[in-house]
């Protein structure tokens, strides 16, 4: 009978048995747990092969890091190289030349002949805006020019593409640079 009675409370753990019966049964679970997981030569296949997926994880997390912030060092380190040191170098180099004269003069390099590209089939045109196409620039982000490519098309109208004053600008500056 009493061992009728261990087992009906053994089986009705965790919820039906006594506090004391629950304690004893997670304390002697407990200390097999720890004696199995101590030993790993005790462990079963199936905890192995989980116990090296984490592992393996958690290396190739950490190297994943490691390369990401090494990536984003080098990264901020070669940005601020280009900002301090190589931009100015060039803008000193290329660009300050170019404007150093009269407005008027710079004005007038405005109206040079440039080449444009189209941005949908990239042919390639020369092209001298007028003082009234400068005027606009100097008010608005860009004029609009129509593509003379005859397969070139939007839909069933010539493709537009715009030309802005920073383009020409850079044109203007990189003109001459090898």
């Amino acid at each position: 009978m009493v061992r009728e009675a261990v087992k009906k409370e053994i089986l009705s753990y965790p919820t039906g048995c006594f506090p004391e019966t629950r304690t004893a049964i997670e304390s002697q679970g407990s200390k097999h747990a720890e004696t199995i997981l101590r030993n790993t030569y005790t462990w079963p296949q199936w905890f192995k092969t989980h116990y090296q997926q984490e592992v393996n994880l958690g290396v190739q997390n950490g190297l994943d890091k490691a390369f990401n912030d090494r990536v984003d060092q080098k990264a901020t380190e070669e940005t601020n190289r280009r900002t301090n040191i190589a931009w100015p170098l060039f803008v000193q180099q290329h660009i300050t030349p170019k404007f150093q004269g009269s407005l008027r003069n710079q004005l007038l390099k405005l109206t040079e002949t440039h080449r444009v590209w189209c941005d949908k089939c990239g042919k390639e045109y020369e092209y001298t805006p007028t003082p009234d196409e400068i005027a606009v620039l100097l008010r608005e982000s860009r004029i609009l020019l129509r593509c003379l490519n005859p397969a070139c098309r939007d839909f069933i109208f010539p493709h537009i593409f715009p030309v802005s004053l920073g383009g020409i600008i850079y044109n203007l500056t990189t003109k001459n640079i090898s």
